[in-house]
């Protein structure tokens, strides 16, 4: 797929985007593949304290994290990754990863390469409040080729 041209620039300003509740962690969308012609997208994740995925790889997209804040565990096709603020972290699709946030909580940038992966964030905001039912995340990520192993 060709992404689209775009004709110029875009500025998100500090405290701007389109913020996303998904599954009790702050998520906003800072860039959209459809402002970026489908390139990438970026997302500026909030964690609660020992938030995180599962086990789950992406057959879409590729992940950049970059630790604002705070401290992240992954797991990364086997390996374990102790990512402080200011690390950068690569997720290649099809490579099984899991992620969680350190005791005090993190903040990342995230960065999906190429860009429509914020489209499951979205649905994922939109399910009903209160406990997760796990059939219904894991069914809508299946939509957006993430698969929980």
């Amino acid at each position: 797929m060709k992404p689209t041209l775009l004709s110029g620039p875009v500025l998100v300003d500090p405290g701007d985007g389109e913020r996303v509740n998904v599954i009790g962690d702050q998520q906003t969308i800072k860039l959209s593949g459809a402002q970026t012609g489908g390139a990438l997208a970026v997302i500026e994740e909030t964690y609660r304290p020992g938030a995180g995925v599962p086990l789950h790889f992406h057959t879409q997209e590729d992940a950049v994290f970059y630790i604002v804040e705070g401290h992240m565990d992954f797991i990364v096709g086997g390996k374990a990754i102790s990512a402080d603020a200011g690390s950068t972290v690569f997720l290649p699709r099809a490579v099984p990863h899991a992620s969680k946030a350190g005791p005090q909580g993190a903040k990342a940038l995230v960065v999906l390469i190429p860009g429509g992966g914020e489209k499951m964030f979205r649905e994922l905001g939109a399910l009903p409040a209160g406990e997760p039912d796990f059939k219904l995340v894991s069914g809508v990520c299946k939509r957006y080729g993430v698969h929980f192993v």
